[in-house]
């Protein structure tokens, strides 16, 4: 059963994103993330997509730590 439609690309979207910043680490340079889509916000209680009350239209740009736990990016991170 698919998961949440925000949830549908982005395993394989995490997945791409960690392949290029292990391909620019190696070569040194910094990785420019592109623009992500979201098919549903990201929220901790039960929705339709949308949290309740807010005047967001599906889809949009989403934030990276929709796909990403940045928090566990950055410890994980090669330091200079």
């Amino acid at each position: 059963m698919p998961g949440p439609a925000r949830l549908t690309g982005a395993p394989a979207a995490a997945a791409q994103i960690r392949q290029a910043l292990a391909v620019a680490g190696v070569l040194g340079r910094a990785l420019i993330i592109p623009e992500l889509w979201c098919g549903a916000d990201r929220y901790w209680a039960p929705h339709a997509g949308v949290i309740p009350g807010a005047a967001l239209r599906l889809p949009f740009r989403c934030p990276l730590d929709h796909v990403l736990d940045l928090e566990q990016c950055a410890t994980a991170a090669p330091r200079p």
